[in-house]
């Protein structure tokens, strides 16, 4: 039986291109997190996937005033991730 196994090799330059890009995010959005504490939101929506997004649109609709908090730097969720096609 043959074994397989991943290489997890990290080269220097990877590691501080992921460095670089965690902290360039932290420093850049920290304003932006001071000012969303301050405002008053009616619907807090929890991923911008195909769940969120929609459910976001439909309380946009009905007047409420919604914040969309997504941990990626794109929309899409794990849609964006895979080949982009919804099953129906």
């Amino acid at each position: 039986m043959m074994s397989f196994q991943k290489s997890h090799k990290l080269t220097k330059r990877d590691f501080l291109r992921y460095i670089s890009g965690i902290l360039s995010t932290a420093i850049l959005t920290y304003p932006y997190q001071l000012a969303l504490a301050k405002e008053h939101w009616d619907v807090i929506i929890i991923g911008g996937g195909t769940a969120g997004l929609p459910a976001a649109i439909f309380a946009a609709k009905k007047g409420l005033k919604v914040l969309v908090i997504e941990k990626a730097s794109v929309i899409g969720g794990t849609l964006f991730l895979s080949t982009g096609q919804i099953a129906g």
